[in-house]
């Protein structure tokens, strides 16, 4: 399902399509799992469609997104601006999605009648304030196409990317054997020439949902991403896939922090040994 997923929306050229954009490691930073991915992190794409994170080339050794992660001899990136970057924080409309083939996938809102016999907290739904109106109700999708994917945003996202690629592809060059050493080392990974990867801009969101088909009978592919009935404690809304029929799925959100903590596409390069 994430190869799929992968593999159906880099067509789009936004990045690499991450089916998992919000790491579940426990052991990482509280202040890292508050903000997720950062620019110059370093790490590795995991089969499950996630970014397992190493460290992060901006920050010192001593700094706590570091601490017990870099090798003897790292040294940050120095003499370089960390804040020359293009960000575009509304990138993603709310509501928006992105799919593998626009023209073979089509996004309708679900009408608020439709769910009406199905789910008794529908006025609550409806009620509550941080549920953008153009999700509503939900949002249905179906295809014309027997493969895809799609990457669903209720709440829109945002764009950020450095501008100095250059100065970034120099150091991992110059750095890259003794990360390699670390990484299958210290830090007792099996990463192959050209797994690491070090990231220059993402896309992220709060909340997201992610769907991939394979050899599917376009005509049975049904779609409905929904939000979830509000209990008194949560503090921002969530969604799920209610209905997801010939098709694997899986949603999440920042609900902890609010924060646009999800990357959902990620940029930047692969590192390899000459």
């Amino acid at each position: 399902e994430s190869e799929i997923y992968a593999q159906m929306l880099l067509l789009r050229k936004k990045g690499y399509p991450l089916w998992k954009p919000k790491s579940d490691n426990s052991r990482l930073p509280e202040s890292y799992k508050r903000e997720g991915i950062h620019i110059g992190d370093v790490g590795i794409l995991t089969e499950s469609g996630g970014f397992d994170y190493l460290f992060n080339i901006c920050q010192g050794p001593d700094h706590e997104w570091n601490l017990g992660r870099v090798p003897a001899d790292f040294r940050p990136i120095l003499d370089f601006d960390f804040d020359d970057t293009e960000v575009y924080t509304q990138e993603y409309e709310l509501g928006s999605h992105v799919a593998s083939d626009p023209n073979r996938i089509h996004q309708r809102r679900i009408p608020p009648s439709s769910t009406s016999n199905l789910n008794p907290f529908e006025n609550q739904l409806h009620s509550f304030r941080a549920i953008p109106k153009e999700v509503g109700a939900g949002l249905s999708y179906s295809s014309t196409a027997s493969k895809g994917a799609l990457l669903v945003l209720p709440e829109g996202g945002k764009r950020v990317d450095h501008l100095h690629r250059a100065r970034f592809e120099k150091y991992a060059a110059e750095c890259a054997p003794s990360w390699y050493i670390h990484a299958n080392g210290a830090l007792g990974r099996t990463a192959c020439n050209g797994s690491l990867y070090l990231i220059t801009g993402f896309d992220k969101a709060r909340a997201w949902g992610v769907a991939s088909f394979s050899d599917a009978i376009p005509e049975n592919i049904q779609l409905e991403y929904v939000p979830k009935s509000a209990d008194s404690e949560d503090r921002y809304p969530k969604y799920w896939f209610r209905t997801c029929d010939s098709a694997s799925s899986s949603s999440g959100a920042d609900d902890r922090y609010g924060q646009q903590s999800g990357c959902v596409f990620l940029r930047g390069f692969k590192i390899a040994l000459r």
